[in-house]
């Protein structure tokens, strides 16, 4: 039976083609045969053939996906072959033409990409040996889209639909938030198309936009598979990335298991992987750290104190005991780290999978930044995620530390309601907690090197980054120190992870970090309470009478050279 819904309202259709059948898979020995992504392009290219924009199909029709019949695998044929071929007519590879405004993609070049394509495997060394015991846990896949690139949209369903093994594959649930089809009319003909699948398809759409919390937390609660695969639009997922993310959740039904996301710019057709994704988290302020390790690559899973919302694995049994998230948020950023910090205090986990990858698809440019709307809203969305999840003098920290940018703006009614539910569940975690516990850790698994102090100090004030410059303020103002830390081997004093108090420069600087050690290399004696060069002849001082720093000579008798931490975490690694 076919579920087609439109606002939450829902009658009950025959399948076409199927029979009733839920799932066409070929069984042999005993064991699921389903498609490999690697096969796929093979047949395709064997199936069509683009003659004036016309579909040649061979006799090879019935290769077609387990989850589609005969109608939906021509429909997806026809789609595809118009969607290649008016790529060609937008300025294929052009740069500088035909980017998509609504998401910020080239258009051309992502409607250009086959559907189904040989991609590289970014997964480390050993992955390919691992097995996994064979799961029956169902899955609900949801995508939740507004105005998405219908080629995007589509690979996105597809490559994930294929990956799953039939056994697992629950129900496909799409909420399409307001798309405007006048001025997007093809994506009139994704509902028709999905229709004819032989799985379980919930088809919602919005008359207007309400924002993508709304619309994915709107999914979720329809779902009903025993676990939750909420995914982006813009995602490409290859096979075999389910079985490492379902090893984590069917073993723990509090833990959330994250692939490792590629991320792939569309800027043209030379395919630049800048990094992977490996530790996602957050810090004190909520800022966003990604900590990229070029190290030995890892098989095993590790627990992260946040992730990305792009795509992650979840039971619908927490799910609905952490009350799903979005809580008083609105439009778009922030419930991610809303959900991550939530689960975690409640006695949750959070695993990076290194196994599992996730290829997304980056806009060229952040609709942040673009769109004033966007950034007041998550403005708004930071103060209510704050507001709930810290203690009264974090809150006043974190607003501090973020300085201007955000004001006192929380939901109030969300912030009671999810206070409530940590003292009803009677979470005994705090953000201490999760600061001291997995934040500290995480950067020195990451860095190599051990966090051995932070929050720069002198005479009760604290070591802010100015305008220009470091100067000593109040700890109630500005960019608060706790993210400036002193760390082993390399002995960086940093900000942000990413830049390094360099002492090439006088004013003192911070700059981007390079790891060659020279001018960033710092020297704190525990003694003498100076932050030195390497060579331990020039000091950090504060200027007499006013709050800006400089360096000077090194004298131990002077007061202005003396600097303590608010915390010291590995006082013996300070020489």
């Amino acid at each position: 039976m076919r579920l087609r819904c439109r606002l939450g309202l829902c009658r009950q259709r025959k399948a076409i083609c199927t029979q009733g059948t839920v799932l066409l898979a070929i069984i042999t020995a005993g064991t699921i045969l389903y498609n490999s992504l690697s096969t796929l392009q093979q047949d395709l290219t064997a199936v069509v053939s683009i003659s004036n924009n016309k579909i040649i199909e061979s006799s090879l029709k019935s290769k077609k996906l387990y989850f589609e019949t005969d109608s939906s695998f021509g429909k997806r044929l026809e789609l595809e072959s118009s969607i290649q071929y008016a790529a060609k007519f937008k300025g294929l590879h052009k740069t500088a033409e035909y980017f998509n405004t609504r998401q910020g993609y080239n258009e051309s070049y992502v409607d250009s990409l086959p559907l189904f394509r040989d991609v590289p495997d970014y997964s480390p060394t050993g992955c390919s040996n691992l097995t996994y015991p064979t799961s029956f846990t169902t899955v609900s896949v949801i995508f939740n889209y507004n105005n998405e690139v219908l080629s995007l949209l589509l690979r996105s369903i597809y490559t994930t639909l294929a990956a799953i093994p039939p056994q697992n594959l629950h129900e496909l649930i799409l909420v399409d938030d307001g798309s405007n089809f006048t001025t997007y009319p093809e994506l009139r003909g994704v509902e028709d198309l999905v229709s004819q699948f032989s799985v379980k398809v919930r088809y919602y759409r919005f008359a207007r936009n309400k924002g993508l919390i709304y619309s994915r937390a709107f999914g979720a609660k329809q779902a009903t598979g025993d676990t939750l695969l909420i995914m982006d639009s813009h995602v490409e997922m290859r096979h075999g990335f389910l079985p490492p993310l379902l090893n984590i959740t069917d073993n723990n039904y509090k833990a959330m298991a994250i692939p490792v996301f590629d991320f792939l710019t569309t800027i043209g057709p030379r395919e630049h992987w800048p990094h992977d994704g490996h530790g996602l988290g957050y810090d004190v302020y909520l800022n966003w750290n990604s900590f990229y390790r070029f190290l030995e690559p890892r098989t095993k899973p590790f627990q992260i104190p946040g992730m990305l919302g792009g795509a992650f694995l979840i039971t619908r049994r927490r799910l609905e005991e952490i009350d799903y998230f979005g809580k008083g948020l609105v439009g778009w950023g922030m419930e991610n780290i809303e959900l991550s910090i939530k689960n975690v205090m409640c006695g949750g986990e959070i695993f990076n999978v290194p196994c599992s990858r996730c290829i997304h698809f980056a806009a060229v440019r952040d609709p942040e930044i673009h769109d004033g709307r966007i950034r007041a809203a998550k403005t708004d969305n930071i103060a209510t995620v704050a507001k709930s999840f810290l203690s009264s003098s974090e809150y006043a920290e974190f607003r501090a530390g973020r300085g201007d940018q955000v004001a006192d703006s929380a939901d109030e009614e969300a912030v009671q309601e999810n206070k409530k539910l940590l003292k009803d569940l009677k979470c005994t975690r705090n953000y201490e907690w999760i600061r001291d516990n997995l934040m500290h850790p995480f950067v020195e698994s990451f860095t190599g090197k051990s966090l051995i102090a932070a929050g720069l100090m002198q005479d009760g004030k604290c070591v802010v980054l100015g305008r220009t410059s470091l100067e000593l303020n109040s700890c109630t103002k500005g960019p608060f120190v706790r993210q400036m830390r002193l760390s082993l081997e390399l002995f960086e004093l940093k900000w942000y992870i990413m830049l390094c108090l360099d002492f090439g420069y006088d004013p003192p600087r911070f700059m981007a970090c390079h790891g060659e050690r020279g001018n960033q290399v710092i020297r704190y004696s525990l003694k003498s309470k100076q932050i030195m060069d390497n060579a331990r002849t020039m000091c950090l001082t504060k200027i007499a009478d006013r709050t800006d720093l400089t360096f000077e000579k090194c004298d131990e008798s002077n007061i202005f050279q003396r600097f303590t931490f608010k915390t010291v975490y590995h006082p013996e690694l300070i020489p």
